[in-house]
């Protein structure tokens, strides 16, 4: 999933984790800040993807998963419960970007 009630198209040029460092960014610009778990939970995981691409450091994101659980059951609206599938996904679906932590050609 990178993506909310859309289709996000991409081709073999662009850097998987910058694509779901793209949709982090969506999600903390747009959750109201209501409540706490999708207001914390989408700038720690877009502060992590952040790091992530700065460092390759793959270690800066191994609590997406938990992070996730929180906000799945801790927010208020559907935004929250589905803010961490764009890298929850991505690491899935990539796992050699995510290890490596190194630029997809």
């Amino acid at each position: 999933m990178l993506g909310s009630a859309g289709v996000v198209v991409l081709n073999d040029t662009v850097d998987i984790a910058r694509a779901a460092l793209w949709q982090q960014v969506f999600f903390e610009d747009e959750s109201c800040g209501q409540c706490t778990p999708c207001r914390v939970g989408c700038r720690v995981q877009r502060q992590a993807t952040d790091r992530f691409l700065e460092t390759g450091d793959a270690a800066v994101l191994e609590h997406v998963d938990e992070l996730h659980w929180e906000m799945d059951e801790g927010s208020i609206c559907g935004l929250g419960m589905v803010a961490s599938l764009p890298i929850q996904s991505a690491i899935k679906h990539f796992p050699d970007r995510f290890a490596a932590g190194k630029e997809e050609p």
